[in-house]
C-alpha cells in the first residue's frame, strides 16, 4: 500500500522538471469539477505573491518590452537570462501566443543550444537541470503550438539521454528516485502522454 506521506516525501525531493511533469500529469487525470476546485485553490495561494510578481508578469506578457530588452541578448548561455526566462514562462498567460512565438524563435531555439546538446557539451548538472526545467515547462505550456512542442520534446529527449549516459558511468542511487510502488516514466513516456492529451483535446475541438 502506498502512503500519502511517502508520496509527499518523494515529491518534495524530486528535481524541478520532474515536479512540473508529475503535477501536469496529475491535473490531466482530474475530472472537470476537481480541476475547477484546484483552480480556485491555486488562485487563492497565488494572491500571496501577486504584488511581488506583478512587474515580472507585465514584462513576461509584453512583446514590445521583451523584443527591446537587450539584456536578453546573451541568450540561455547566460545564467541570469535562463533564470529570467524560467520566471517569464511561469508567468506567461495561456493565450499569449505572440510572446510564446517570440521566445521560441529568439531564445529557446538557437543553433548554439542544439550544437551544445548534440555534442554533449552541457556537462554541469545544475545547468542541465535548469535546461530540463525550462523545456518541460515549455512543452506543457498551452501558449506554444504543436510544432514548437515537437522541438521541445526533441531537446528534452537529448538532455535526458545526456543525463542518463553520465549516470550510467557514475551512478548516484537515490531513495527518492522513484515514487513509492512505481517507476518514474522515461522522457519518451512524458512526451507520449503530453501529445496524447493534446491530440485528444484537438480531436474533441474539431468534432
Amino acid at each position: 500500500m502506498v502512503c500519502k506521506e511517502d508520496v509527499l516525501l518523494w515529491f518534495k525531493d524530486l528535481e524541478g522538471y520532474k515536479r512540473i511533469d508529475v503535477l501536469y500529469e496529475l491535473l490531466n487525470m482530474c475530472i472537470p469539477f476537481e480541476v475547477r476546485f484546484l483552480g480556485s485553490c491555486i488562485e487563492e495561494i497565488g494572491k500571496h505573491t501577486y504584488q511581488e510578481l506583478r512587474g515580472s508578469e507585465l514584462n513576461a506578457n509584453d512583446l514590445d518590452r521583451l523584443s527591446k530588452d537587450t539584456s536578453l541578448g546573451p541568450g540561455l548561455l547566460d545564467e541570469s537570462v535562463r533564470h529570467r526566462v524560467l520566471l517569464y514562462l511561469s508567468l506567461l498567460r495561456s493565450r499569449n501566443c505572440s510572446v510564446a512565438n517570440w521566445l521560441y524563435k529568439s531564445i529557446l531555439r538557437t543553433d548554439w543550444l542544439e550544437d551544445c546538446i548534440v555534442k554533449g557539451n552541457l556537462k554541469d548538472e545544475n545547468i542541465q537541470s535548469e535546461f530540463l526545467l525550462l523545456f518541460v515547462m515549455a512543452l506543457h505550456h498551452p501558449a506554444f503550438i504543436f510544432e514548437q512542442k515537437l522541438y521541445f520534446s526533441k531537446i528534452l529527449t537529448q538532455l535526458i539521454e545526456l543525463r542518463e549516459s553520465k549516470n550510467r558511468i557514475s551512478p548516484k542511487p537515490s531513495v527518492f528516485g522513484y515514487p513509492p510502488g512505481f517507476g518514474y516514466p522515461t522522457v519518451k513516456t512524458m512526451v507520449r502522454v503530453h501529445f496524447s492529451v493534446h491530440y485528444n483535446f484537438e480531436t474533441k475541438l474539431n468534432c
